[in-house]
């Protein structure tokens, strides 16, 4: 879901980025100027990707506290905010604080190619728009993991990726029932021993910590997206109760659901022009 899209240029002296906490997966491209996200508290630098130079693409999860400074007053710049990326690139930006890599020329030009692609479609929505937004999540994702293209997997690991892939399918078309990991490990065929195995070996994490995350992504689809009451939305994502609901969404976004519901709204800008130049300039911090 794509929640944010900023581009263009933007004048850092006449509209500074102010240190916040954002509650979205943020890709930032940099197309022309000098810019750096800094942190509070402050991250080492990840492993550096791409080619040689300073980075030009940065990939940054939720609940990070930062603010963009920008050396040069104007940028030329695209902000992607996201709700959910692909799990391998969660797994890799979690494990250092955040991406960074060196987009060449001709990668760079992808990203423009992606702004255009994606900008009408955010600007006014159609029944296809949440399909295309999956699909540049899924291509900014590949341009911060080049290195991952070239590594060959077991293929037990295919098998295992397949069934914890059938697990969480299964287990959120069923999610409203509240299902229990022997009811999972049943519907696709393996004991819940090696269910729990596969999870590890694909995800390092517990199918409990999985379908926990499941119910909390549609979660937040579901307070962006509807008017629905909590209540509702924990009956809809398997809480027995509101207070369940609310106990395990703070437990995860350090946050309320309301508060979040309300933040995310309120940082969601529609696409406007930029009197100082080219493209589409929003308010989302960077």
């Amino acid at each position: 879901m794509l929640r944010s899209l900023a581009h263009g240029w933007r004048d850092f002296k006449e509209v500074p980025d102010t240190l916040c906490v954002r509650y979205n997966w943020i890709f930032l491209c940099l197309f022309d100027g000098v810019l750096q996200p800094r942190f509070d508290p402050p991250l080492p630098a990840p492993p550096r990707r791409g080619e040689q130079g300073p980075p030009n693409f940065w990939v940054i999860p939720p609940q990070t506290r930062y603010v963009v400074s920008a050396s040069t007053r104007r940028c030329e710049r695209a902000v992607f905010h996201f709700a959910h990326v692909p799990e391998i690139l969660q797994t890799a930006a979690r494990r250092h604080g955040y991406l960074a890599c060196r987009l060449g020329p001709r990668q760079i030009e992808m990203v423009r190619t992606i702004v255009a692609a994606i900008e009408p479609h955010y600007a006014r929505p159609t029944a296809l728009s949440e399909v295309r937004f999956e699909i540049t999540a899924l291509q900014l994702s590949l341009l911060a993991l080049p290195e991952l293209d070239a590594q060959a997997v077991h293929p037990l690991y295919n098998l295992s990726r397949e069934r914890v892939e059938k697990a969480v399918a299964w287990y959120t078309e069923h999610m409203a029932a509240a299902p229990s990991l022997r009811d999972v490990a049943a519907a696709v065929h393996v004991s819940p021993s090696h269910l729990r195995r596969h999870f590890y070996e694909r995800l390092g994490r517990s199918p409990k910590a999985v379908f926990n995350k499941s119910r909390l992504q549609r979660a937040t689809k579901l307070l962006v997206g509807t008017t629905l009451t909590l209540d509702q939305i924990a009956e809809h994502c398997g809480f027995n109760t509101a207070s369940d609901f609310c106990r395990a969404f703070k437990g995860h976004f350090h946050v309320t659901p309301n508060a979040w519901r309300r933040n995310v709204n309120s940082a969601t800008p529609r696409p406007r022009r930029h009197a100082g130049g080219r493209g589409s300039e929003g308010s989302s911090g960077t």
